[in-house]
């Protein structure tokens, strides 16, 4: 995590929050609180594509063309996946923004 000021709002909100590319899906940066709830260190999940842990990677695809299309995507359900395979529900919302330069 970069010296942002708002650096500690992301990592210590306790609301799940996951940074990643829309090319390439791979992870930039992940807060504790979902890390926690998906089973992954943040550490190891920075670096990691974001779409295997959709149960159904093609959604993640669909989202992808929303958000670049819409440039958000607001109260979506996606059926994600726990590092150890559990699948679960999530209500998320998602938005274009520029993450150090990216």
């Amino acid at each position: 995590m970069s010296n942002h000021p708002y650096s500690q709002l992301f990592e210590l909100s306790p609301f799940p929050a996951v940074v990643s590319r829309l090319d390439d899906h791979r992870v930039l940066a992940v807060n504790v609180s979902a890390a926690e709830l998906v089973g992954v260190s943040p550490k190891d999940a920075v670096g990691q594509p974001v779409s295997g842990y959709y149960v159904d990677p093609a959604q993640r695809l669909e989202l992808i063309d929303r958000v670049r299309r819409d440039g958000r995507a607001d109260n979506v359900r996606l059926h994600v996946r726990r590092a150890r395979g559990e699948p679960f529900w999530v209500l998320a919302s998602i938005r274009v923004i520029d993450w150090n330069g990216e």
